[in-house]
């Protein structure tokens, strides 16, 4: 994977694939160096990106390298993102901006008019991303993540209006 020195985030140098089942690999590397504990396992990742009902994009360095991901649930004028993975040399770079904003102009172009999704309730730097699209705390989760001490964390439950 690229180093936070080789690659700024910019509409220039990512560009974007929608996923399918044979990106599984690809998505569950991704997704288990982004999180220590909460990833998705391969055989969930495969039944994810082989449903029709899921909008998944990996976003591509210039070179060709796959520096993270997004994966949503469809459902008619809703959407569940269930992650957005950015690996980690990356991150704070605006790459998950990036995702966020090509993932919403895509379900936007779907008809989805709202999007849901949980966040731990101490990841900043993820709270202020979805604030800065217009998100909107609606509710929350307790206990909702397990950590890989056995601890467990709250989510806020933030609405996303396209």
């Amino acid at each position: 994977m690229p180093s936070s020195t080789s690659l700024k985030a910019t509409k220039e140098s990512i560009h974007f694939v929608e996923a399918d089942v044979h990106y599984a690999d690809i998505c569950t590397a991704l997704d288990a160096q982004a999180f220590d504990s909460n990833n998705y396992p391969y055989d969930v990742m495969r039944t994810l990106l082989a449903s029709p009902n899921t909008l998944a994009l990996v976003a591509m360095s210039g070179d060709g390298e796959p520096v993270g991901h997004v994966l949503c649930a469809l459902a008619r004028e809703m959407c569940d993102l269930l992650t957005v993975c950015i690996v980690p040399s990356l991150q704070g770079q605006k790459l998950g901006r990036l995702l966020l904003d090509e993932t919403m102009m895509r379900l936007k172009a779907r008809g989805v008019e709202s999007i849901f999704l949980e966040v731990r309730q101490s990841n900043m730097s993820a709270l202020g991303l979805y604030r800065s699209v217009g998100g909107c705390i609606v509710g929350e989760r307790k206990d909702y993540y397990k950590n890989a001490d056995s601890t467990t964390e709250h989510a806020s439950v933030i609405e996303i209006s396209l």
